[in-house]
């Protein structure tokens, strides 16, 4: 991910992740497993780098589209940008003349407070949603101005525009209309001078858009780059499947490409998360036999014989064994539990805690499944919790 809050796709993380097979693969150290293992994980990634070709493209036409709609409406707006320009007549310095109401004006400031009485009690008294058209209220640069009064949340404004010319509307607001000056009229004026820039503008975005409306088609219909590794990937994954399909004279284990021992933890369960727990246990079970070898003499007991107390394997041990007897406590039972030793806090002699029936619970009376309660019951009659 890169830590950005205004990104709209993240990286994925597939990669870095171990699978279900790839954990089985480290913990049988069965070459042909790992080998299957990366294979898929090759292919996964692969297969993910072909569904985002698959959205680019789709992205990719939908630019064409819009594009082509942008550039349509862009050409449609130059004729009546050149029209009004062609159209419109000079009011700068001396030229200055406007017609407000029926009196002409060659002085701006008259012409704006003529401009303000006509428009200001309109804004002042409209009261309701619906537009109130004030009409022609004067004729500057060649072309009529059109007020219509509209309430905002900044309350009413007069939008004054021009009849047939696209220059962009002016506001007034009632405070602009209560103090009138030569600047209400210099407004209009500006909104006039504004269609060279506007047309300017057109221009460029027609450019702009040509250009990424042709870098888009030229990437349309691009086929995927990695498409041979891609089929190299499935022909290989496919190869490999056939080399660990069962046959008559395979074992169980050939056939699987797990080993023996595995079969010990109990079968693995369909739901999450107990498949994820299984899946740790394994894991665990498979580091401990690669750190300490680990008999095969006896299935049954994937840790093997418990080592002895205060060393590493010990302490690897219990860890392992905990794991287990959480995830499939039944089958946890066919190995003989780690003995932990005791402190006694107490020389009152007691009687031997009769051994447990499930197999887990060690001599003195500890183990998985013992309650807090249990225990401090225990320690009144003089034994610690071992643990």
């Amino acid at each position: 991910m890169k830590g950005r809050l205004d990104s709209r796709e993240i990286e994925d993380i597939g990669d870095a992740a171990l699978s279900y097979s790839e954990v089985k693969a480290l913990a049988s150290g069965d070459p042909l497993v790992l080998e299957k293992a990366e294979a898929d994980n090759t292919l996964a990634g692969l297969e993910r780098l072909r569904r985002a070709h698959t959205q680019s493209q789709t992205n990719l036409r939908h630019q064409v589209r819009t594009r082509t709609t942008t550039l349509t409406l862009l050409h449609a707006q130059i004729p009546p940008l050149q029209e009004a320009i062609a159209r419109r007549t000079p009011t700068k310095g001396e030229l200055f003349v406007a017609r407000v109401g029926t009196t002409t004006y060659d002085e701006r400031a008259a012409a704006a407070v003529a401009f303000a009485h006509l428009i200001a009690p309109t804004v002042a008294q409209h009261n309701g949603r619906v537009p109130a058209l004030v009409g022609t209220v004067a004729e500057i640069g060649g072309f009529h101005a059109t007020a219509m009064v509209e309430e905002t949340r900044q309350g009413n404004v007069a939008s004054v525009t021009f009849t047939g010319c696209p220059a962009r509307a002016v506001t007034y607001t009632a405070g602009d209309l209560a103090e009138p000056g030569p600047g209400l009229i210099v407004r209009l004026e500006n909104s006039l001078t504004a269609l060279d820039r506007t047309l300017l503008d057109v221009h460029a975005d027609i450019t702009t858009t040509t250009l990424e409306l042709a870098r888009a088609q030229a990437r349309v219909g691009a086929p995927f780059d990695k498409a041979g590794q891609l089929l190299a990937a499935r022909a290989r994954r496919d190869e490999i499947a056939e080399r660990m399909a069962p046959t008559p004279h395979d074992t169980p284990h050939v056939a699987t490409g797990t080993p023996a021992w595995v079969s010990a933890l109990g079968p693995r369960p369909d739901t999450e998360p107990q498949a994820q727990q299984w899946d740790t246990t394994m894991s665990m079970v498979g580091a401990y036999r690669a750190q300490y070898p680990v008999p095969d003499t006896v299935l049954q007991q994937p840790l093997g014989p418990a080592p002895a107390q205060g060393s590493d394997q010990a302490a690897a041990f219990l860890a392992c064994y905990r794991q287990w007897a959480r995830t499939a406590p039944d089958a946890a039972a066919q190995q003989p539990p780690p003995r932990s030793p005791r402190t006694t806090r107490s020389t009152t002699t007691t009687a031997p805690t009769p051994p447990s029936q499930d197999g887990i619970t060690d001599d003195h009376g500890f183990g998985h499944g013992t309650g807090y309660v249990d225990r401090h019951r225990r320690d009144h009659h003089g034994l610690s919790s071992g643990y």
